[in-house]
């Protein structure tokens, strides 16, 4: 068996005939599957165990997260590879044989980040890999962009665990998802502690999967989301910034945390926003930073990535703000016989 695929599971029930009957079609041969349900309460089980026997499950006593429950099928399996998937991704036939071949081409590559399509409007992307701002932003790199965009493979900053491919032993070696996230940036924080480390997480433009989007977090209100949003960003950055890089990016990180405060409030989730603070805090005091042990080459490597990141996102949106402007100040078209 080269590759393990793990599905986590909370409530999704009515995902999972559509994902499961994908997995069924795919190209690659020589790959298992297991659900992870983190005891949903819907029927998800029931489905699986009549329609889908072949499929391993791991039944949680209680709703563990994304990464306690991911780190639970890790350690299920004996593949040399694991393949995250969300309940609510669709891939298509040659989804996992595309992120074998990237994954296989160099050693130093830790993860392979997949195509993500928007499942309800199949011309936008919803994800080509995750990247990371100077000020400690993650963001869904391409996300509303046309599908015909990102058609070549890249290194990214970390791979979006919503579809993507690890290698197995590396992924043990790092200590595996850090279960404290619960969820919510759990996939970037292992994306940046394998750049620390020295290895490479690429996208794979091949590697197409329509995704329908928060499936799970829909049952979960949405100030329990922000607030495990605000915690989590600390809580990387803590981890894994090393003092230097957190100098150098002080300003950036100080105006970041500025902009998504004020952002909080306005939005009438203030409360959320104290609470994630005040649970970042209480954390730190027993979190060991991640940069301890790492060569200063890699760090500076990441940092760079950074920057790159962040011009990026600048360009972006200067050069749409510079649209936006010519189109107002030019002139309208007179209409025919007038």
């Amino acid at each position: 068996m080269k590759i393990t695929v793990v599905v986590p599971n909370y409530n999704g029930e009515r995902f999972l005939a559509e994902c499961f009957d994908a997995l069924k079609r795919q190209t690659f041969e020589g790959f298992e599957s297991i659900l992870v349900d983190n005891a949903s309460a819907d029927g998800s089980m029931e489905l699986m165990l009549e329609r889908y026997p072949e499929v391993r499950c791991i039944r949680m006593r209680e709703n563990t997260g994304f990464a306690a429950a991911v780190n639970a099928g890790v350690a299920a399996s004996e593949a040399p590879f694991v393949a995250l998937l969300n309940n609510d991704a669709i891939p298509e036939p040659g989804w996992l044989e595309a992120l074998y071949r990237c994954i296989v081409k160099k050693k130093r590559v830790f993860s392979v980040s997949s195509k993500m399509i928007q499942y309800n409007d199949r011309t936008a992307i919803d994800d080509a890999g995750d990247g990371l701002t100077v000020g400690g932003n993650a963001f869904q790199r391409g996300h509303g962009r046309h599908v015909s965009r990102y058609r070549r493979d890249a290194r990214v900053f970390s791979s979006c665990g919503g579809a993507a491919l690890y290698r197995r032993e590396t992924l043990l070696a790092l200590g595996g998802f850090d279960e404290r996230f619960f969820a919510y940036l759990e996939d970037v924080d292992i994306g940046f502690r394998a750049r620390l480390h020295g290895y490479i997480n690429v996208y794979c433009a091949n590697a197409v999967v329509h995704h329908i989007g928060s499936a799970t977090s829909s049952s979960i209100s949405g100030a329990f989301k922000l607030r495990l949003s605000a915690r989590n960003n600390i809580v990387l950055i803590h981890k894994n910034m090393p003092p230097w890089m957190r100098r150098l990016n002080a300003p950036f990180l100080a105006g970041a945390r500025k902009r998504k405060e004020k952002s909080y409030r306005a939005n009438g989730f203030g409360a959320a926003w104290d609470e994630g603070v005040s649970q970042a805090k209480a954390m730190l005091r027993d979190i060991k930073p991640e940069y301890g042990e790492t060569r200063r080459i890699h760090q500076t490597g990441t940092w760079l990535s950074m920057w790159v990141s962040t011009f990026r996102i600048g360009y972006y949106k200067g050069l749409r703000r510079l649209l936006g402007c010519a189109r107002r100040l030019a002139p309208k078209r007179r209409r025919r016989g007038v």
